[in-house]
């Protein structure tokens, strides 16, 4: 009977403390809303959906608390490297390593008392580890934007061009590209440029602001020449050529690059993998006929 009141304690707390909790935040919720700043416009992911409330809440106290200084200093560069910046805010960017360590403490601490084993010790390190989890996220967000970046840019240059051929002005060629561009980072940068220069920027300072952002030399070096055309007024279709014949090249010496190195990588699965099983395959017949001949 002992053990039956101790089970049915062990589930009926965290029910009342989980429906508690979420009373409270529905009731605080609209506040909560009205006090956030909204940085974003992009749409946020389902993972990042899945722990949005508790995430919301910590953004909230770590505002209450005057943590944006000390967050921005910390995160903001990363974020914003990685386009990341327009998804969530170092606060809440904080706040998510928090979330994800403690969720996966529990998961482990709740595992672990199923195990019916003590081992407080290897919870804490799962738990340090998902603290640190997002910042892969970002370290691999701002990879894969980077790479897209480079591969998507002598596309953009060409609807560029033939815009700027076409007689169109450069907030026009931009507004085509964005149209009739592939889609990707390097159209989510265009697009907020666009809406920038639509804002009240000049284009000079959308533009340089969006290599501030972007952060990728190929790009920044368009920017550049893009400015310097602008300012002594030279002819911006002649820059927009060669940036694109030049990008072309570069893609091309980079496509080569990666098919030389390519046996290089292939090496070491071809050692620890395939050749072990291939001496094996062959060697057993061998094998079989010396002990048949024993």
């Amino acid at each position: 009977m002992t053990l039956s009141n101790n089970v049915m304690t062990l589930i009926v707390i965290p029910i009342l403390v989980a429906l508690s909790v979420l009373l409270l935040v529905l009731i605080l919720l609209p506040s909560i809303k009205k006090g956030i700043p909204e940085l974003s416009n992009d749409p946020l992911p389902w993972k990042l959906k899945i722990i949005w409330l508790p995430v919301t809440l910590l953004e909230l106290f770590f505002r209450l608390i005057k943590l944006t200084s000390l967050s921005d200093r910390l995160w903001f560069e990363s974020l914003q490297k990685s386009g990341l910046i327009f998804l969530v805010t170092p606060n809440q960017f904080i706040a998510i390593k928090f979330v994800v360590s403690g969720l996966i403490f529990s998961l482990t601490h709740t595992l672990l008392w199923v195990m019916n084993q003590t081992l407080p010790g290897i919870a804490l390190l799962t738990g340090a580890i998902g603290f640190f989890m997002p910042n892969a996220w970002v370290s691999s967000e701002y990879k894969q934007r980077q790479t897209s970046i480079i591969r998507d840019l002598p596309s953009f240059l060409e609807y560029l061009q033939i815009s700027m051929v076409a007689g169109l002005n450069l907030s026009g060629a931009l507004n085509q590209a964005v149209k009739k561009g592939p889609s990707g980072p390097l159209k989510q940068e265009l697009v907020r440029v666009v809406r920038d220069m639509r804002a009240g920027k000049s284009r000079i300072d959308a533009l340089r602001i969006s290599a501030e952002r972007v952060r990728v030399k190929d790009y920044s070096t368009l920017i550049q020449s893009v400015v310097q055309s602008e300012l002594s007024g030279s002819s911006l279709g002649e820059t927009l050529k060669a940036q694109a014949e030049q990008r072309r090249t570069e893609r091309f010496i980079r496509a080569e690059k990666s098919a030389l190195e390519a046996p290089v990588k292939l090496l070491f699965p071809l050692v620890i993998f395939i050749f072990p099983v291939s001496f094996l395959i062959l060697s057993f017949p061998v094998l079989i006929k010396f002990m048949g001949g024993i």
